[in-house]
């Protein structure tokens, strides 16, 4: 009986949220849960070698400023990071995520495309002469947006980019204030 009402659980908050809002549940794969709790924003990744794409990278609000933008309704999702030191001539970099139309970004992991959202989550992710737009996947660990306002945002990644290289991160946005 236990495990029949931890299953059912979630199938009624969903209709109760599609009863209510009138929008649609999805959930195409539970995301594993990280053992940690985000506690600042930050965009990390690596590229792996392959051709003049090669990096590593760490922003945080130490040596980044970042924005962040909920878009179509909350369907649609953009980070900027922009380095802050004028050395770093490799920035901004950002992530870009939406949902097919009608449907709302929520915890999971998604195959994408690039960003073309009428039947498939779409995904990009670009630097100052790099973009990434082949199919990927992202996981959403956590995510709360409205319409217009990130407040929360955690997820990880994997893209290929230009050149065949292959890109792994993580994306957190920590808003109003920035933390």
């Amino acid at each position: 009986m236990y495990g029949t009402t931890t299953s059912i659980r979630p199938l009624l908050v969903c209709l109760g949220l599609t009863t209510l809002l009138g929008a649609a549940c999805s959930n195409p794969a539970a995301p594993s849960e990280k053992a940690y709790s985000a506690s600042t924003t930050t965009l990390t990744f690596t590229a792996e070698p392959s051709g003049a794409f090669a990096a590593s990278r760490t922003y945080t609000l130490q040596n980044a400023t970042f924005r962040a933008l909920s878009m179509r309704s909350g369907g649609a999702i953009e980070i900027e990071a922009r380095p802050m030191s004028p050395t770093d001539k490799s920035g901004p970099w950002t992530f870009m995520m939406g949902s097919p139309f009608g449907r709302g970004l929520a915890p999971g992991t998604y195959a994408t495309n690039p960003f073309e959202t009428d039947g498939g989550y779409g995904f990009l992710f670009f630097g100052f002469d790099h973009y990434c737009g082949t199919p990927g996947s992202v996981t959403i660990h956590e995510i709360a947006i409205t319409p217009s306002v990130v407040q929360r945002f955690r997820a990880s990644f994997t893209i290929k980019c230009d050149g065949g290289a292959t890109v792994r991160g993580d994306v957190v946005a920590l808003a109003d204030p920035w933390r």
